[in-house]
């Protein structure tokens, strides 16, 4: 199991806003989640995630692939709960 303690910074820059993870500690050599929140008209907003992990672990690239895409699925649905 991977796993990251992450400290997350806002900011925002125009009518846009950037969200960023950083783990300080956790079982990883690297890992950083961005979020990008653009103003595309006064109705729609484009979300745009980055996720960046460098595991420790021996293993598949298909592994660590799977596991990015799942993360990427699982916060595009808390972002868009949460802005309902």
């Amino acid at each position: 199991t991977l796993w990251a303690q992450v400290q997350i910074h806002a900011r925002q820059t125009g009518d846009d806003h950037v969200i960023e993870a950083r783990m300080p500690r956790g079982n990883m050599d690297g890992f950083l989640a961005r979020w990008k929140l653009e103003r595309v008209s006064d109705s729609r907003t484009r979300a745009t995630f980055t996720l960046a992990a460098d595991p420790q672990v021996p293993a598949p690239s298909s592994v660590v692939a799977n596991q990015n895409e799942a993360f990427a699925r699982k916060s595009v649905r808390a972002l868009r709960n949460r802005l309902r």
